[in-house]
């Protein structure tokens, strides 16, 4: 299975809606635990173009992937990707994994406070529901939206892709290098 895991480099401190800049989007390609493949795009910090970079990453690519990984919905702060959109779009299945639990009234207050399309962004996270919870074991959990697979397929690839930690190999390779990279 051909995977591609994506990333971000982080984006800059500050008031969520008044940074600025552009924040790396970093995609590897991996086959069997192997990296083939480093994609690199550049995404608007607070923007909302992470989607369309997402889009245009896959759309470059000879070989699509059979999925797609992604960390987290929210890149270069609060940059969401609409991951129905992109489904929709690509029509490639889309796994977002986590192992943070995310805190919904945070988020909503954070975007009600800091941005004038707090509504627009508040629909891509509406659209995409409750996260899943994984149990790993230990006590620990892994949360996760899938579109355009089964719950219970997703369920066995996230448990079947961890190795080390609790993030999927795809996730953490791509992290790692995205981090690198933004420094």
């Amino acid at each position: 299975m051909r995977i591609l895991a994506v990333e971000d480099g982080g984006s800059q401190e500050g008031i969520p809606g008044k940074r600025k800049g552009r924040a790396l989007l970093v995609g590897v390609a991996v086959s069997n635990f192997w990296m083939k493949k480093v994609i690199i795009s550049q995404i608007e910090v607070d923007g909302l173009d992470a989607t369309c970079r997402l889009v245009e990453m896959v759309e470059k690519e000879k070989k699509a992937p059979d999925l797609i990984m992604l960390g987290s919905i929210s890149y270069g702060g609060f940059n969401l990707m609409d991951i129905v959109q992109a489904y929709e779009r690509l029509r490639i299945p889309i796994i977002v994994a986590n192992p943070k639990e995310p805190d919904e009234c945070a988020v909503e207050a954070a975007l009600l406070h800091h941005f004038p399309d707090w509504m627009e962004r508040l629909k891509i996270i509406k659209r995409v529901g409750k996260p899943e919870k994984l149990v790993l074991g230990k006590g620990e959990n892994i949360y996760f939206h899938a579109v355009g697979i089964s719950m219970a397929e997703a369920r066995k690839l996230i448990k079947g892709l961890i190795v080390f930690g609790k993030r999927p190999e795809p996730l953490r390779i791509a992290r790692i290098l995205a981090h690198e990279l933004s420094k």
